[in-house]
């Protein structure tokens, strides 16, 4: 009887072991290759961890200029009030110091707890929005003002 459970033990800390380490050793892995990541804040504002811009959809009007509709989430319980925010899109292969796809500006609306406001704004680029890639391959990094 003692020898059985002491098999069983042994088997219950091996499969909590083999989990952990695991865990452990794929999530670093698999943050660092996913593509399409959300927005990163790069400033301290109090809302900026809790703001995710995401689903960007990039297009350009009949006189070529482009422009970029996205998704603005709020992960708060609280209403974030009028926001306006510097946003930079950036290829999600890009390395330090590489120039950015796109940077523009826009104000967003209050956006209830919880909540989420669809956004549209003109782009500063110098690419067409057919050479831009796709929203998959894109991650963007946005200031709040």
């Amino acid at each position: 009887m003692v020898g059985v459970a002491a098999v069983v033990g042994l088997i219950i800390a091996s499969a909590v072991w083999w989990k952990q380490r695991s865990a452990t050793e794929v999530a670093p892995m698999a943050a660092a290759t996913e593509p399409g990541a959300p927005a990163a804040a790069t400033n301290a504002h109090p809302l900026a961890k809790l703001i995710e811009i995401s689903g960007f959809r990039l297009s350009e009007d009949k006189a070529q200029r482009a422009s970029v509709k996205m998704l603005i989430i709020n992960h708060s319980t609280a209403d974030t009030g009028q926001l306006e925010l510097t946003v930079t899109l950036k290829a999600v292969n890009a390395k330090s110091g590489d120039t950015p796809l796109a940077t523009f500006d826009v104000r967003v609306p209050a956006i209830e707890p919880l909540g989420t406001r669809e956004v549209s704004a003109p782009i500063k680029t110098t690419l067409r929005a057919y050479e831009l890639p796709d929203w998959q391959f894109i991650r963007a990094e946005f200031e709040i003002k």
